[in-house]
């Protein structure tokens, strides 16, 4: 578990890990994506992106790929490796058929995809090198 202060990151994050997917598949997807946007966001915003009024979740997800691979800090740490473990972000923010694509992940809150257990573990699953950066400082 990530050392959160945001507090909505916190309830967030507090009632994923309380919440049955299983019982509850649609309150799950809705409250993962609402916790991915939100860390997404405010991680892009610390690391200097300014999102535009309308901006979409996908574009923000590629500025702050872009800013992740030029963090000096992360390349110093992890070489020529970093590109290919942030790819699952770049491919959750390009490829429309993603289980971490925000219109996937859209699809499913609105009822147009069904969600169900496996699905959602395996979108947090995909992301497991990824959300402690996201998290980091948040």
């Amino acid at each position: 578990r990530p050392a959160l202060k945001d507090n909505r990151l916190l309830y967030l994050l507090k009632e994923l890990h309380h919440i049955d997917p299983e019982a509850f598949p649609f309150a799950s997807a809705y409250l993962y994506r609402a916790f991915l946007e939100h860390s997404v966001v405010r991680q892009a915003e610390k690391r200097g992106h300014t999102r535009a009024a309308n901006e979409k979740l996908h574009t923000t997800m590629l500025a702050l790929y872009a800013l992740l691979l030029a963090d000096t800090g992360l390349v110093a740490k992890h070489g020529t490796a970093l590109k290919n473990r942030l790819k699952p972000l770049q491919l959750a923010a390009n490829q429309t058929n993603n289980h971490n694509n925000p219109e996937v992940l859209g699809a499913q809150v609105h009822g147009a995809v069904l969600p169900t257990r496996a699905g959602l573990v395996s979108c947090w699953d995909g992301l497991d090198f990824v959300w402690p950066l996201l998290c980091d400082g948040l």
